[in-house]
Parts: structure tokens; C-alpha cells; sequence
């Protein structure tokens, strides 16, 4: 019974994050953002979801604060060609990613200029031949982020072609 209970003591654990980022100069811990895009022949939609990470990855340099964040998100696409005759494909895509969000410092502007990136794993969907399948996610943008809730992002990637996102923080 003693080691029963040991083991159940030991086996508690529980994994938490410490609210490290009240400081003014530092990024919130959550991000909803709404985007949408096109690419020529290629149309966007979608729904992001950010929650950043401790900063375990990497120290703090002079010249910028580096996150890490975990994003999951959900976007439409309609893709539309009409080179030998018209061609509709309408897909669905999800997916989770991992990423870093690189922060200059600048202390005499009020807003704050953001670059960051996305590496993942994402689901494909189509609409018209229900044919599901896994694809890489790569992403790429730059955030401004000029009040305390609300940022501004232009992002391009393998699942968001080109595309400008508003959102809030929390």
C-alpha cells in the first residue's frame, strides 16, 4: 500500500505557464486572427489560433526577444484555372504548426513590428473529390502590432498563398 501510494505521488505532474509576459515590452500569450488572401487564380479564408510558448529555445540578444508559438488554424481555399477548359478545385485545409516570433526592439515607436515564421503539419480536404491528405506547412510574414489587443499580419505561405490577417490578443 506504501509503495501504491508513493507512486501515486510521484506520478502527479502537471504542466503550467508561468506569467512571465506582463512587462509592457513583451508579447501577450494568446492570438486570434482572421485572414484572408489571393494569389491570381487562388483564393483564401481562414481562422488562426497562437498561443506562444515559454521562451526555453533561446536567451534574450541585444538586438531582438525571440517566442515560440504553436499555431492551429482552419482555412478555405478556391482555386480556379482556365487554361484548357475550367478547372474548380475547393479545398478545406487544418492544421498545427511550430514557430518563432522574432520582436525588435525600438523604444520610440508605439508600434511593434514582429517577423516570424512556421514550420508544420497540416490536412488537406477536398471539397468536390473528398480525397483527404497530409501536406508540410512553411509560412513566412511580418506583424504590427499598434495597440496593446489588436495586431495587424501579412503573411505568405504554402496554405495562406498571400494573405492579410486582422486579430486580438489576450
Amino acid at each position: 500500500m506504501r509503495v501504491l501510494f508513493v507512486f501515486l505521488l510521484l506520478s502527479c505532474y502537471s504542466i503550467g505557464q508561468v506569467d512571465s509576459y506582463s512587462d509592457e515590452g513583451s508579447l501577450p500569450k494568446n492570438f486570434i486572427s482572421a485572414n484572408i488572401g489571393t494569389w491570381i487564380i487562388a483564393h483564401n479564408i481562414g481562422m488562426v489560433y497562437e498561443r506562444v510558448l515559454p521562451n526555453f529555445l533561446y536567451t534574450e540578444k541585444e538586438n531582438f526577444n525571440v517566442n515560440s508559438t504553436v499555431s492551429l488554424s482552419l482555412n478555405r481555399t478556391h482555386v480556379e484555372f482556365n487554361l484548357f477548359g475550367k478547372e474548380i478545385y475547393r479545398t478545406a485545409i487544418s492544421y498545427i504548426s511550430f514557430g518563432r516570433i522574432y520582436d525588435f526592439k525600438n523604444t520610440r515607436r508605439k508600434t511593434k513590428i514582429f517577423v516570424e515564421w512556421h514550420l508544420g503539419i497540416g490536412g488537406r480536404y477536398n471539397l468536390d473529390s473528398e480525397k483527404y491528405r497530409a501536406e508540410p506547412i512553411a509560412k513566412f510574414g511580418l506583424r504590427f502590432q499598434p495597440r496593446q489587443n489588436f495586431f495587424f499580419k501579412i503573411i505568405g505561405g504554402t496554405t495562406e498563398l498571400t494573405s492579410l490577417g486582422l486579430g486580438v490578443c489576450f
